[in-house]
């Protein structure tokens, strides 16, 4: 109501008054617009747009705030806030989850002529991802391999998709070799703690412990601070248990010790 009676001011004070209790992105949509009626906020409007556009890609205020940066864009001309890069791969990365394959892979072909160091890393290691989660395994499998990336955590990224792809493939030779490669060259990645989940993970359906409790061990003793190693080292500790060995309550004791906040902790009470 504010904006229609051109009383930009107000509108912008109401919607500070109740920012923690607007819905988004409507509402930074909402102070974007108050804030570009206001005279001098042009920058400051141009910045919540941003947030809309990069901040939810799937969402349709994504589409109009992207018209409204066309025009702020030409009337700010250097006084136009930069776009940053993790802003950039950030909105790929939601519209991969958002499974808009199409959109992200094109947004990403940009960001490769674009961007320069790390960043292009990144963007041409997802280029790989997208395929992956399109199920184009194969063309995903010969794409990352012929990469080479010298940024450390964008090529622990892209060992952590083509172990993805071998599994897919099923060729356990490259898994394992995509594996020790990650261990060896990136040991505190996490690109390297996922890549042992998912494939710990993997074995676990098929009840393979002999496989799986060596992953989830080098998840649980690499990462013992990351929110999933109390997950993977209850596993190791459920195996043992299950089997009946005499390595047991050592274990479920040590559960205790390491991970004492851990869901598993009155499980672990019980069966000791």
């Amino acid at each position: 109501t504010y904006l229609q009676k051109d009383s930009a001011t107000q509108a912008v004070e109401a919607l500070d008054r109740y920012a923690g209790d607007l819905p988004q992105p409507q509402g930074l949509l909402l102070v974007a617009r108050a804030l570009e009626a206001k005279n001098g906020y042009g920058a400051a409007a141009a910045e919540t747009y941003q947030r809309v556009y990069f901040g939810y890609p799937a969402a349709a205020e994504a589409a109009e705030a992207a018209g409204a940066l066309d025009g702020l864009r030409t009337a700010l001309g250097a006084a136009y806030p930069p776009e940053t890069a993790q802003a950039m791969l950030g909105r790929a990365q939601k519209l991969i989850q958002a499974r808009d394959y199409k959109r992200a892979r094109s947004e990403l072909q940009t960001m490769v002529t674009k961007l320069a160091g790390a960043n292009r890393d990144v963007a041409r290691v997802r280029l790989g991802a997208v395929d992956y989660q399109r199920r184009e395994t194969a063309a995903a499998y010969a794409y990352l391999r012929s990469l080479e990336i010298p940024t450390a955590d964008a090529d622990a990224e892209r060992l952590y998709y083509l172990v993805a792809c071998a599994r897919r493939l099923n060729n356990e030779q490259a898994i394992g070799e995509y594996q020790a490669e990650l261990a060896r060259r990136y040991p505190g990645s996490r690109w390297r703690m996922e890549a042992l989940i998912a494939e710990a993970n993997h074995h676990l359906l098929d009840n393979n412990a002999a496989a799986y409790v060596p992953l989830y061990r080098a998840c649980s003793d690499s990462f013992p601070n990351d929110a999933q190693a109390p997950y993977c080292h209850w596993k190791v500790v459920w195996s043992q248990y299950l089997q009946r060995t005499g390595a047991a309550a050592a274990l479920l004791r040590e559960h205790l010790t390491r991970f004492p906040g851990s869901e598993k902790a009155g499980a672990a009470l019980y069966y000791l």
